[in-house]
């Protein structure tokens, strides 16, 4: 059976990140911030990218 990953929208996303919908969309301008998928006209993030993106900015 395939498995299907789970989408979150950009407002979702933005709150686990604590930023404004506004600097996700700059970061995609920028190619910066988490990966995210387009699907038609909507942007869609991976929770395992949001968890990637947080884990490359750990300072040790």
């Amino acid at each position: 059976m395939e498995e299907f990953i789970k989408l979150i929208t950009p407002q979702d996303t933005a709150k686990l990140l604590n930023v404004k919908v506004g600097t996700l969309a700059n970061w995609r301008s920028m190619g910066e911030g988490p990966a995210y998928t387009k699907i038609g006209k909507s942007v869609r993030y991976a929770l395992e990218d949001i968890n990637e993106f947080i884990a490359k900015g750990r300072v040790a």
